[in-house]
C-alpha cells in the first residue's frame, strides 16, 4: 500500500533550506502519528511530496484518516503500483476499475 503526499503549498514557495527544513519535520511528524498503526512504515521524503509505505492492508482506512490530520498535508493520494509492459497493458489493468465511471464519456 502506498500513499502520495503532497505538501502544503505555504512549504512549496520557501526557499530552499527552509522548504527542506519544513519537509523534514513533516516527515518526523507523519512517522511519529502512524508509528502506532504500522511499525515497518516506509516515510522517504522527495522535493515536491513525501511517499508513506505500509505492508498491512487492513491499516489503509486508520492511516489516510490519521494522515488528513497533520498539519502540513495539502493533498493524500492512495496509490496502487502495477507493473505494466505496454500503452494497451495499462489500459486493460484500468478498464475494469474505471468501466462504470467511463461509461458515455468521451475524450477529446
Amino acid at each position: 500500500m502506498k500513499f502520495i503526499i503532497k505538501l502544503f503549498p505555504e512549504i512549496t514557495i520557501k526557499s530552499q533550506s527552509v522548504r527542506l527544513r519544513f519537509i523534514k519535520i513533516l516527515t518526523g511528524n507523519i512517522r511519529n502519528v502512524l508509528k502506532n498503526y504500522d511499525e515497518t512504515l516506509a516515510v522517504v521524503r522527495h522535493w515536491d511530496h513525501i511517499e508513506v509505505r505500509a505492508k498491512d492492508e487492513n491499516q489503509r482506512p486508520a492511516i489516510r484518516d490519521a494522515l488528513t490530520r497533520i498539519p502540513g498535508i495539502h493533498h493524500i493520494l492512495e496509490v496502487e503500483d502495477v507493473p505494466f509492459t505496454s500503452l494497451h497493458d495499462i489500459f486493460e489493468k484500468t478498464l475494469p476499475l474505471w468501466r462504470e465511471a467511463l461509461e458515455g464519456k468521451t475524450f477529446c
